[in-house]
């Protein structure tokens, strides 16, 4: 039979219109004459080769070297097999790679059937193949994703797995067996609830029996588990179950993260913070009794010097009306004397209480915390300003107040803080030049930092931490003061997250920041 002449059940119309318009390509190889005796035209279409040109090919030709030694060493024992009695292998669908006349390699699905001779014995295969090649490149590149994913899913450090309803584990990483320091088989011979600490058990089962209760469930919780070496160890667990309605039962994703360094330091972090609050509270009460229990003997010394002085300057003038002894010293002399010792006690005495009263103020700052509330900074600024308004008028101080957004803090403590702060400026004015206050603010990552310039005396950069040390002054023999405005200052901004810092050039003068939250922290 001529091998390029159609069989001729293939010559009807209908079988004609499908060779022409069919993607598929159709043919018939003969095992015996080892050539193809029909290929459909479609071939040209898949392939780019003439019919003619296919049907010259060999059977090697038609498809790439591996996949023609993969098909050669199949095809034989597949032809025995059915020979024998094995239908189930007469037709088989298997993917090769077959290439173009252009060059290139595509990829082919292949149907085959075996057909049997009178006699019973296999003499041709009856084939249709359709190109895969979009996909088989398609298949590849979900592939190569998923194995790039289970590498990142293998080596992550967060532990990982997949569980049944019972704890059972269906898989887990190797993050999740590092955390445990178990080996993956062990792992996976055991359910999840082995490796919680007992007391943990009920609370994770009660999540674990909510999630059946909802579609999608995702939960955190903070567990303990025992690792190898029976050291109790702390996760953050992520619990996702999913609920399979189709299958009617649920499978948990879970993802540990382990936290146990960071639980450790919590805890030293706590020790010291209760320590800390201990140790302030105590330092609050000794400086309250410390000043409380000063002012008591100071008010009594102050009680008596001007009873002894009254006692004095009685005994003078009856000594200036009865006579002054001879051998004394002049009356004029002991007087201005006695006068001016009663003005060095009185000064110190008034010192002594202005220092005291400000130290029992200082220590009750933390219990004058008051609420947090959102202040309007610009009415307050307009009331600081105000209350300074006769002194800033007296000396012709210029103040530029510009517009300033609000915050969160406590108003009556942020009016003593913003007080402080322009009592300073005005305090530590230069004498030689009119004295100038700015006051204005921005908005950054939401804080409000408010800025209090002036062109005073300024200060130096060796100062510039040291100005808010409790009594820390620059002059004390020039100007008075306690020196406790910066420190009252830094206190109560302390008690509301805010921060203060300082720029300052000595003869040209100061700036003043404070930051404060505009708004609650999150969680």
């Amino acid at each position: 039979m001529n091998k390029y002449v159609i069989p001729q059940p293939m010559e009807s119309d209908i079988f004609r219109f499908i060779e022409q318009n069919s993607t598929h390509v159709t043919w018939i190889y003969n095992l015996e004459d080892q050539c193809f005796d029909y290929i459909s035209p479609s071939v040209e279409k898949m392939r780019g080769y003439t019919l003619k040109e296919a049907m010259d090919q060999g059977f090697h030709e038609s498809m790439d070297a591996a996949d023609f030694q993969y098909v050669m060493n199949h095809l034989k024992p597949r032809i025995d097999r059915y020979e024998q009695g094995e239908e189930s292998l007469q037709t088989l669908t298997h993917e090769i790679r077959q290439p173009c006349k252009n060059g290139q390699m595509i990829w082919v699905e292949v149907t085959t059937t075996l057909l049997k001779n009178p006699q019973g014995r296999v003499h041709k295969i009856l084939g249709v193949s359709h190109e895969i090649t979009q996909k088989k490149t398609q298949q590849e590149i979900e592939q190569e994703t998923q194995n790039l994913f289970e590498r990142v899913y293998d080596f992550t450090g967060t532990g990982i797995a997949l569980m049944r309803e019972d704890g059972s584990l269906i898989n887990v990483n190797s993050g999740l067996c590092k955390i445990l320091g178990f080996p993956k088989s062990y792992v996976m011979e055991k359910i999840f609830f082995d490796f919680l600490l007992a007391d943990d058990i009920p609370v994770v089962k009660e999540i674990f029996e909510q999630s059946r209760k909802e579609k999608n469930f995702d939960k955190k919780i903070e567990i303990r588990m025992v690792n190898l070496h029976d050291q109790v160890i702390w996760g953050l667990l992520n619990i996702t179950g999913i609920n399979l309605l189709r299958e009617n039962h649920i499978h948990w994703i879970i993802q540990l993260e382990e936290i146990t360094a960071r639980k450790k330091a919590d805890e030293v972090i706590r020790l010291l913070n209760a320590d800390l609050t201990l140790k302030n509270n105590e330092m609050e009460r000794l400086v309250y009794v410390t000043s409380h229990d000063l002012r008591s003997p100071l008010v009594n010394i102050q009680g008596f010097t001007n009873e002894l002085k009254v006692s004095i300057e009685q005994l003078l003038n009856q000594w200036e009306k009865h006579g002054w002894p001879e051998d004394a010293v002049s009356l004029h002399s002991i007087k201005n004397e006695i006068a001016e010792s009663f003005d060095y006690i009185k000064t110190s005495i008034d010192k002594m209480d202005k220092l005291l009263e400000g130290l029992l103020s200082f220590s009750r700052l933390g219990k004058k915390r008051g609420s947090l509330q959102t202040v309007n900074m610009d009415s307050l600024m307009a009331n600081v300003v105000k209350s300074y308004e006769y002194t800033i008028k007296t000396n012709k101080i210029r103040v530029e107040l510009s517009p300033l957004p609000n915050c969160l803090a406590n108003q009556e403590m942020l009016h003593q803080v913003f007080s402080n702060l322009l009592e300073n400026c005005i305090k530590y004015r230069d004498p030689l030049r009119q004295c100038e206050i700015r006051i204005g603010a921005k908005i950054d990552f939401n804080r409000a930092i408010y800025s209090v310039e002036d062109n005073g005396l300024g200060i130096e950069p060796k100062y510039h931490q040291k100005v808010f040390e409790l009594f820390f002054r620059i002059h004390p023999e020039k100007l008075p003061g306690e020196g406790m405005g910066l420190a009252t200052v830094k206190k109560i901004l302390d008690l509301y997250n805010g921060k203060i810092f300082l720029e300052s050039t000595p003869g040209k003068g100061s700036k003043i920041f404070v930051s404060l939250p505009v708004k609650e922290k999150a969680g």
